[in-house]
């Protein structure tokens, strides 16, 4: 049949005429479905050479045209048209539950809203799903959508219908692949809030493999990585149903070593586990990570029953090194050289200097010596820490050389300010910067590192200055060392030591300040600092003694001590009214002018408040000197050169 004729017949109306002129002849009886069916697709609209006219009763003279049309029709069989209608069209019984998902689409279209997705992950229900079309029944992606809705809506609980499905179904669920991964991950979770249901997955898992050969292979880890952790025996009655049909690989086995070490049970019981699993060799990642732990005794008795009694070797004498350093250190040489030989015995090769004990060059670990000072003496187990390390130098029975020798020998290779300003205080040799450049050499020998904080880089820069009088003054005063590190602190002591008129805590606080600035940039952020100092002070006499000191020596002016000095020098305003006092506006309009000649950066916005105050203090002229000057800089790449000259009003 022509695709003409057959966009024709997709017409209702067409369809309407075959029916009424088929049946007035009395041959043929059009089923209703026929019509009922073509309804719901989409109208074709008709050629103009169509050889099949359509029935209306608006014009009559179409009537005269169908009758002309249905005689050229009768040259056919009847019987022949009627069978080309029903093989075209492909009708299906009208009512049945599957009409609504055929067309050959994706069932993306179906689950567009909420309730749709809800609908249709209900399984519950007695209305039509598409999982239960024949077209999508194996549509695991749909499966894995449905599942993803319902765990996100209604929980674990919420798969119950969709697991009872699948196994009342009949169906075979992937085993390789991100879907698989994520269903029965999924299913699993539900089992493991329900133990009728994790005995329903293994039942279906073994039936699964009986009638495909195939298996999830991720089943006996995850289950075993969830019971071990929290349900040891539980544990047990897993690994002894699952071993049989699922045994795990030698890599999953090993995985699951590191989950067993939270408590002396699930230890046990992969040991146990272990044991049915002979050639699972678990000696290179269980000795190492109980050795990393720290579980020294735990590591010997597991070598015991794993290399001794069982015959999983290590497979190098690395492996094993951790747990001969421990015994070694501890004074058990004998257990030490007895697992090398037997080791070497068995075919792990160990290199020439570790069978001697005396050519051993390990570190004894500060957590290695607590360890055994707690476990000789009986006491609590101390940290070496910055407190630790200084009460040995503030010790009056040991000297300096005793407490440097003695952090040595306990292999600390560092201290904090603390010992580091307890060790300076007890130095007494004069001159005192260089016995302190001795001591600091003495530490780098032992291999003992002083730290890179405010105070420790203080320290051995003063020294090395010879600046004898502040680096004392420094390790004598009452501030914490930790305290240099805090800027804003040092910089308002600054300030306080600068009006009490203590010059020598003045110098070690701007020493402090300067203390990680590079050399290059010392003289600038000194300078920088004292001007801030004065302006916190709002001694004004002498701002314009640092800032026409800083342009003299050419100094740039920060960026911050513009800032502070519009905070502190000039005073508050109220909105809209006029300010109180403005005799130290000049002063801000120079400093912000040599600023900006300096090479330093101010946003033009910073200038309206100036603006504001001159006019409404009605200082007309100098507003209008100070906004051609500022146009004039900033319309120029270089400005002006040469700050305005104030009136007397400003001076005075």
């Amino acid at each position: 049949m022509r695709i003409g004729l057959q966009r024709q017949l997709a017409c209702p109306k067409a369809l309407q005429f075959l029916h009424n002129a088929l049946q007035s002849s009395g041959q043929v009886n059009f089923p209703p479905a026929l019509c009922n069916d073509c309804a719901r697709q989409r109208p074709i609209r008709l050629r103009r050479n169509s050889n099949i006219a359509v029935k209306s009763l608006e014009d009559p003279s179409h009537e005269e045209r169908s009758q002309h049309d249905l005689s050229n029709a009768e040259k056919l069989s009847r019987d022949a048209l009627v069978r080309r209608q029903f093989v075209n069209f492909k009708l299906q019984v009208v009512g049945s539950p599957q009409k609504a998902f055929t067309g050959g689409k994706s069932w993306r279209k179906y689950l567009r809203t909420f309730a749709q997705i809800d609908e249709q992950a209900d399984l519950s229900s007695q209305s039509s799903h598409l999982v239960k079309h024949v077209k999508f029944r194996t549509d695991f992606e749909l499966w894995l959508e449905l599942v993803r809705f319902r765990r996100r809506i209604y929980g674990v609980d919420g798969l119950r219908t969709i697991w009872k499905h699948i196994q009342e179904g009949d169906l075979r669920l992937p085993t390789y692949g991100y879907i698989a991964e994520e269903l029965w991950q999924q299913f699993l979770d539900l089992g493991f809030e329900d133990d009728d249901v994790l005995k329903e997955i293994f039942v279906y898992a073994t039936k699964l493999k009986d009638d495909t050969g195939s298996s999830w292979h991720n089943l006996y880890a995850k289950t075993l990585a969830q019971f071990l952790q929290q349900k040891p025996r539980k544990a047990w009655s897993c690994h002894t149903q699952l071993k049989k049909y699922f045994p795990p690989t030698v890599q999953q086995f090993q995985h699951l070593f590191p989950v067993s070490l939270s408590n002396k049970m699930t230890r046990r019981t992969f040991l146990r586990m272990h044991k049915e699993f002979p050639n699972h060799r678990v000696y290179d990642t269980a000795i190492p990570e109980l050795c990393r732990q720290k579980m020294y005794t735990t590591a010997l008795r597991w070598h015991r029953i794993l290399a001794e009694e069982r015959n999983d070797l290590p497979s190098s004498s690395k492996i094993c090194e951790p747990l001969i350093r421990y015994l070694t250190l501890s004074g058990n040489t004998a257990r030490s050289i007895e697992i090398t030989q037997r080791l070497v015995a068995a075919g792990v090769s160990f290199p020439a200097p570790l069978n001697r004990s005396s050519k051993l060059n390990l570190a004894i670990s500060d957590n290695f010596v607590s360890k055994q000072l707690a476990e000789v003496f009986g006491v609590k187990r101390m940290r070496f820490d910055d407190a630790f390390c200084a009460r040995f130098f503030a010790t009056k029975v040991f000297s300096i050389d005793t407490a440097i020798n003695g952090l040595s020998i306990l292999g600390i290779n560092a201290i904090g300010p603390i010992s580091l300003r307890e060790m300076a205080a007890k130095e007494h040799e004069v001159p005192y910067s260089m016995s302190m450049r001795q001591r600091l050499k003495q530490l780098e020998e032992r291999k003992i590192s002083i730290g890179k904080s405010t105070f420790s880089l203080l320290v051995r820069r003063l020294a090395n200055e010879n600046q004898d009088l502040v680096l004392r003054d420094l390790v004598t005063c009452d501030l914490h060392p930790d305290t240099f590190d805090d800027k804003d602190l040092q910089e308002n002591l600054l300030a306080f030591y600068q009006n009490k008129g203590d010059q020598v805590a003045f110098d070690r606080t701007l020493a402090v300040l300067t203390a990680r600035t590079p050399s290059h940039l010392y003289d600038v952020k000194r300078s920088n600092l004292i001007l801030r100092a004065h302006m916190a002070r709002r001694d004004v006499s002498n701002i314009v003694l640092a800032v026409e000191r800083m342009r003299e020596l050419r100094l740039p002016i920060e960026p911050r001590s513009c800032s502070y000095l519009r905070t502190t020098v000039m005073q508050r305003r109220r909105l809209g009214k006029r300010p109180l006092h403005t005799k130290d506006l000049h002063l801000v309009i120079r400093v912000w002018q040599y600023t900006l000649q300096s090479g330093g950066i101010i946003a033009p916005l910073a200038w309206r408040e100036i603006l504001r105050r001159l006019g409404k203090s009605h200082r007309l002229t100098e507003f209008e000197t100070l906004a051609l000057w500022l146009v004039d800089w900033y319309s120029s790449p270089k400005g002006a050169q040469r700050p305005i000259a104030l009136g007397k009003e400003a001076k005075s």
